[in-house]
């Protein structure tokens, strides 16, 4: 029972650690919040149903196509509602009110599309297999495969192409890393287009299990974002960490004490964290050479 608990919330940690990626990606990036993250990861859900239910493609495809379409709205949204601002070097909370704004406006429009009704989604198999004493589903590996396999890429992208040292320089500098050549505007569309990509892959690994429907970023907005903050915004490692920590309170919360406490529990683990350590748990003030 124990050990089925802790294998539950390491999936579900798995889910906001993703999510909080996307966060991630463009903090490390341009130095900002985007709370339209999540409405992402409501796109991928919404966008991977209708193409696996309406227009039957073969599931690599579909996620595939799914990212991709995603990340061109990125591109949109950096486009339309972040790149004068950015550009201009606009205070935090400007950013924060039109990252907002923006979450709206995307909601709006997911449910001008698809309306109210929740999709059902096929999942990789609903039999459980037997590993180690553990039930594990197919989904549930995908899920954590998928994970670490994203993490993995991004920490090549972001340590060992010129691409992503060249975000790590806009991030560090924007000006300085202007006059150095980098050309800004791209790399204010490719953050957006990565985080925009990795928020709708959690949408399309959580829509098999919780249904595809236009208010499933609400529900995981606040935990993804205390993910990343309990991770450390400098770390994409510490992110993982943060997930698994929240993912991991909430379930043991739930499965020893009641469903009621779950958040309750979650948050006060990230309080207790924070209030230690402000800068999250591999986070810290280190000068990277980029």
């Amino acid at each position: 029972m124990f050990l089925q608990v802790i294998l539950s919330g390491i999936v579900v940690g798995g889910i906001y650690a993703l999510v909080a990626l996307g966060f991630v990606v463009v903090y490390r990036s341009v130095t900002m919040f985007n709370f339209a993250q999540t409405e992402y990861y409501t796109l991928g859900g919404m966008l991977f149903a209708t193409f696996l239910a309406r227009y039957q493609l073969p599931l690599v495809l579909a996620v595939l196509l799914t990212m991709v379409v995603a990340a061109l709205v990125g591109i949109l949204s950096e486009r339309l509602a972040f790149r004068r601002l950015l550009l201009l070097g606009a205070r935090p909370a400007n950013l924060i009110i039109v990252s907002l704004a923006l979450a709206v406006v995307l909601r709006s429009v997911i449910l001008l599309i698809w309306g109210t009704d929740a999709r059902q989604v096929p999942t990789l198999g609903n039999n459980p297999i037997e590993i180690a004493g553990l039930l594990v589903t197919p989904q549930q590996i995908f899920i954590l495969g998928s994970t670490l396999l994203v993490v993995a890429l991004l920490h090549l992208f972001m340590h060992r192409t010129r691409l992503g040292l060249a975000l790590r320089a806009t991030a560090s500098n924007r000006t300085m890393a202007g006059l150095m050549g980098v050309p800004l505007t791209s790399m204010l569309a490719l953050s957006f287009a990565l985080s925009a990509g990795i928020g709708a892959l959690g949408g399309i690994l959580v829509a098999p299990i919780l249904l595809a429907q236009y208010s499933m970023g609400q529900a995981i907005l606040v935990k993804a974002f205390a993910a990343a903050i309990l991770g450390g915004l400098s770390n994409v490692q510490g992110v993982i960490v943060g997930g698994l920590i929240i993912g991991l309170a909430e379930n043991l919360a739930g499965a020893y004490l009641s469903s009621a406490y779950k958040d309750v529990v979650a948050f006060a683990v990230l309080l207790g964290v924070l209030a230690l350590r402000p800068s999250g748990i591999l986070g810290g003030r280190t000068e990277e050479k980029v």
